[in-house]
């Protein structure tokens, strides 16, 4: 990608896997109870989808609240998109 490539996607805000990891442990601490893998800082996707289906497997085998649980796989789209954008820049 050159430089041009990235002063056209200028309107998009630039995001670091800095942030990424850190939303990624303010979401697991919040859970802890759904979410027991450790987060790979040196492979965020793998464990955004690891994040994902201990979300699943816990919606199906759990007792919790089940908007809060779609809330909170919501939540998790974003941090995906946020990945694909730093790969598309990397």
């Amino acid at each position: 990608m050159t430089w041009e490539d990235v002063l056209k996607m200028g309107n998009d805000p630039i995001f670091f896997e800095s942030h990424v990891y850190q939303e990624m442990v303010n979401i697991k601490g919040m859970h802890p109870n759904i979410f027991r893998k450790d987060i790979d800082v040196n492979n965020l996707k793998n464990s955004l989808q690891i994040m994902n289906r201990e979300l699943d497997n816990y919606m199906i085998h759990g007792k919790e609240n089940d908007l809060e649980l779609l809330n909170l796989k919501e939540s998790l789209k974003p941090l995906e998109e946020k990945l694909s954008k730093i790969e598309r820049l990397t």
